[in-house]
């Protein structure tokens, strides 16, 4: 019976340690923008190396109302800046820039700035509609992500 009980206790504890935004490949964004044309989509750069960008996943991305809002209004990417992946995004293809350590796909979206943590939200004409760089505490993003001017 204890057993049964640890093991009830652990799935729930997991699902509710689960919370966060439920980040999407961009595979997934774009099937899911196909399905649904009027979502934006949340962009998110950052790098392993990225001090900032570990406290903006562990502080502002985990928090409950920026979670919840993100995925509620948003499909959620979250891109390695400087992935060696070749990316097919939107009909277009973008490979690993050697010479600059980032992805085409990164240099692109964020004309050229390397700047790690940023979030790009992508309006439903696939275009770069607002830009939020740096770390941004879950309040900050939430007053960014609701008034974009």
């Amino acid at each position: 019976m204890k057993t049964i009980i640890l093991f009830i206790s652990l799935i729930f504890s997991s699902a509710v340690f689960a919370q966060g935004v439920q980040w999407k490949s961009l595979e997934e964004a774009e099937a899911l923008i196909k399905k649904d044309p009027t979502k934006q989509i949340l962009l998110y750069f950052y790098t392993d190396w990225c001090g900032y960008c570990k406290k903006m996943e562990k502080e502002t991305f985990a928090q409950s109302e920026a979670a919840d809002f993100i995925n509620q209004h948003y499909i959620p990417v979250k891109f390695n800046a400087e992935s060696k992946d070749n990316v097919h995004f939107l009909g277009y293809n973008y490979s690993y820039i050697p010479k600059g350590r980032v992805n085409a796909f990164a240099f692109f979206l964020l004309q050229g700035q390397a700047a790690y943590p940023s979030t790009i939200i992508i309006n439903k004409d696939t275009k770069a509609s607002q830009f939020l760089m740096g770390y941004l505490s879950p309040s900050n993003f939430m007053a960014q992500l609701n008034n974009p001017n």
